[in-house]
């Protein structure tokens, strides 16, 4: 009975000494990360039949368990990783709004500055010092246009870093699941669980979740699998799959993460990123960073084209017509970025893009696809991911999309793929391409004077030009009123008449075509009278004439240029800075509501698996009697075999 009892008393002992361990265990690591208490479960030891019946032999500590709940982990690790993609999300679209809205770095100010110039110029066309001014304003918004461009190239940079930092780090939390794979497994060859290398996986892959979303899977040896988008292995057992970043094979404009297996194969995982910081910057990159850099393209596209074809339309003070004030929009140093090959492309073609309307294009990117003779050219708009064209040659003028593709070089084979970005590199290009102020093209190229004499009331209006030759109209061109035939009677080139009644209080628009000059029109109000004559002339002499810098006022501030004729170039800078300030405060939100859902993931995680300080305390003192009383028992059991041996030597 005493050795029984000897036993039954160390048995209490390591169950109490167990006990103590592990709570002192709970204590030093309350503060640890991802830890989950721990606790010793005990089991009554198998009695033993005594007398009249059995006599229990003690305890023993069959487990150390940790308090584990698999979906509230996972759940944790779920909305980690959604919180940290709005988050990063959110902090770069900030970065971005700032720099469209604020006044040191938009657009807005120097627009204005230019309009008022123009205004300026047209207020006083014979000074020297509105036209310098004029000049002066072009250059400011070149440089505004390529800081915008500049900072947008920098924004992309720092987040092509971040996500390589973000790779690298996965890569190394990858591995490090990984190693405590290989470490579970020895462990529960042992038929227990290594909680604490169990809580260390979980916690890790936590911190994985925060560089990008991933989907693990417990396997029968209790090692862990983790994927990353629609199945791709990271970690299989104690291998790792790790990520590398490259040039998207979809986007060549783009980032690009590829899954890298054994042999060095490379699958591209980038669209399939959700979640972390990762599928953030990758949202932002292609998303508003993209969208931005596209408009502000446009924009540059827009202003250029507006303003030279205007400007083309005018005279300077020497009698020369306006050339281009800005880059011309098909200028050879835009079309190296309008069309990239794909880096997997068999032919050498090399494509060009013409900018046919500035006006119909809608600010996206396309993906032209060549499927041989058979199938020939399809044209799909990335923005929705919808075909807009089918085509069997080039070149091919895509009307609806404002553009024409031709072959400039070389062949396309079957397969071959070209990135097409209409707008690309239009605001880093952007140059002001007038000479000084004396080129400036600010006077209309033909007046109209009546002629001494007339009896009739008829007036005639300012004159308009279009689709002018690029050659100054020489001569003079004269009206003369056939009263009987109610038409203008056209004398020198070109000839013919021009049919014309009075009847109409508000007169009427005539139109005159001059071959080798171009397209005039007028206004004419009033009766003549017979054999009254007007004279259409050049207007050399015109140094004072303001028409055409009004007419240039006009069409950058007040007309709708872009987005199909929506939107003015003021009205369209706004739209984007609305949009990106709007997404960024509606991403902001998000992210506020994510955070809140990640505190409560980790308060009903934490209610179960957390250390309570004061339950580890009380724990301490009841386990401290347990230990002092089984010693107790040992004690006892020690005296009463003391007392036996003293018997039985008497």
């Amino acid at each position: 009975m005493g050795v029984n009892l000897i036993q039954t008393g160390l048995s209490g002992l390591n169950a109490a000494r167990s006990g103590l361990a592990t709570t002192s265990h709970n204590i030093a690591n309350a503060a640890t990360p991802g830890y989950s208490r721990q606790r010793v479960f005990q089991t009554a030891a198998t009695p033993i039949h005594a007398g009249p019946g059995f006599v229990g032999t003690g305890t023993r500590a069959v487990d150390i368990q940790r308090s584990y709940d698999q979906f509230l982990t996972r759940e944790l690790q779920l909305e980690t990783a959604a919180a940290a993609q709005l988050r990063t999300h959110h902090t770069q679209a900030a970065r971005l709004d700032a720099l469209l809205s604020n006044s040191a770095t938009s657009l807005t100010p120097v627009l204005q500055g230019f309009f008022d110039a123009v205004h300026q110029a047209a207020a006083e066309p014979a000074s020297g010092a509105a036209r310098q001014l004029l000049l002066e304003q072009m250059d400011r918004v070149t440089e505004r246009f390529s800081l915008m461009d500049q900072r947008l190239q920098q924004t992309r940079a720092g987040v092509v870093g971040d996500i390589r930092s973000h790779v690298d780090r996965i890569n190394t939390l990858s591995a490090e699941v990984a190693r405590l794979n290989r470490g579970v497994a020895e462990a529960r060859g042992s038929g227990s669980a290594p909680n604490d290398l169990l809580d260390r996986r979980d916690e890790l892959v936590r911190q994985l979740a925060e560089h990008a979303g991933v989907t693990p899977l417990i396997q029968g040896d209790g090692t862990l699998n983790l994927f990353i988008g629609n199945g791709v292995p990271l970690v299989v057992g104690s291998e790792t799959m790790p990520l590398a970043v490259g040039v998207s094979s979809r986007d060549p404009s783009a980032t690009g993460l590829f899954s890298v297996g054994h042999g060095g194969t490379r699958v591209e995982v980038t669209g399939q990123v959700q979640g972390g910081a990762l599928g953030g910057l990758i949202d932002f990159e292609r998303g508003l960073l993209a969208d931005a850099e596209r408009q502000l393209g446009l924009f540059a596209l827009g202003l250029a084209d507006a303003a030279n074809a205007q400007h083309r339309l005018g005279m300077d003070p020497v009698g020369r017509l306006g050339g281009d004030l800005f880059t011309n929009v098909n200028s050879p140093a835009l079309q190296v970025a309008r069309a990239i090959g794909q880096a997997d492309n068999q032919g050498n073609a090399w494509l060009e893009v013409r900018i046919d309307q500035v006006g119909t294009l809608n600010g996206s990117d396309y993906r032209l696809t060549y499927d041989g003779d058979e199938g020939g050219y399809r044209l799909i708009r990335a923005r929705d991911n919808q075909i807009v064209d089918t085509f069997a040659d080039l070149p091919h003028s895509v009307a609806s999309e404002g553009f024409t593709i031709r072959l400039a070089a070389g062949a396309m084979d079957a397969g071959d793929s070209f990135w097409i970005r209409p707008a690309a590199g239009a605001a880093g290009a952007l140059r002001r391409v007038a000479a000084d102020a004396s080129s400036l093209a600010l006077a209309a190229p033909v007046r109209a004077d009546p002629v001494g004499g007339n009896i009739g009331e008829a007036r005639i209006g300012p004159v308009t030009v279009s689709a002018l030759s690029g050659t100054a109209l020489t001569g003079a061109i004269t009206l003369t009123y056939d009263a009987a035939n109610a038409r203008f009677a056209v004398t020198d080139p070109p000839g013919g008449t021009l049919a014309y009644s009075p009847d109409s209080d508000s007169g009427a628009t005539l139109n005159l075509a001059v071959p080798g000059f171009g397209e005039l029109a007028f206004t004419m109000t009033g009766a003549p009278a017979d054999a009254d004559r007007f004279v259409l002339a050049g207007n050399a002499q015109g140094v004072g004439d303001n028409r055409n810098a009004l007419a240039l006022a006009a069409q950058l501030q007040e007309t709708p240029l872009l987005f199909g004729g929506s939107a003015t170039l003021t009205e369209g800078y706004e739209r984007l800075v609305t949009e990106v300030g709007g997404r960024t405060q509606g991403l902001g939100f998000a992210a506020e509501t994510q955070e809140k859902l990640v505190r409560w993931a980790q308060d009903a995680r934490e209610a179960l698996s957390g250390v309570n300080l004061d339950e580890e305390a009380a724990d301490l003192l009841r386990l401290q009697q347990a230990y002092e009383a089984s010693a107790r028992v040992i004690a006892v059991s020690n005296d009463l075999f003391q007392t036996l041996l003293g018997a039985l030597r008497g």
